[in-house]
């Protein structure tokens, strides 16, 4: 060990080894948690494209779901009073309706307009009969 070196704990000294001799020789810088680095080296992080994939499936679930021939937004109410939309909200949470189905828009104000909040629900289109 050169004067610059610094020691290493015995755990981690084992943890090296025992990798090493696992890979056939080929040592890693750590492997402390039996991970190795790699993912360090390829941007990713363990776990984070099974989520990326669960996002994106449940986000084109909900397009197909709430798609323009499905239905449409009904607007329920549209006010400056942000407690009386978060009122209407949890009325309508209460009721059963899935969260995913209602829509809160804030129309932001300016010096003229106020700044306003419209709460939408979606309405599904009846089952058009095929001729």
């Amino acid at each position: 060990m050169s004067s610059t070196e610094r020691p290493v704990p015995p755990r981690m000294a084992a943890a090296r080894q025992a990798a090493t001799e696992a890979d056939g020789g080929v040592a890693e810088s750590s492997t402390v948690s039996g991970m190795g680095t790699a993912w360090l080296h390829s941007g990713q992080v363990p776990g984070k494209g099974t989520r990326k994939r669960r996002q994106e499936s449940a986000r084109q679930r909900l397009a197909a779901r709430t798609a323009p021939d499905a239905g449409h937004w009904a607007v329920v109410v549209e006010t400056p009073d942000q407690a009386e939309v978060r009122t209407r909200v949890r009325r309508l949470r209460e009721a059963g309706v899935d969260g995913s189905l209602i829509r809160l828009d804030t129309l932001c104000g300016r010096l003229a307009l106020p700044t306003a909040y419209r709460l939408s629900l979606f309405v599904t289109a009846p089952e058009r009969k095929v001729r």
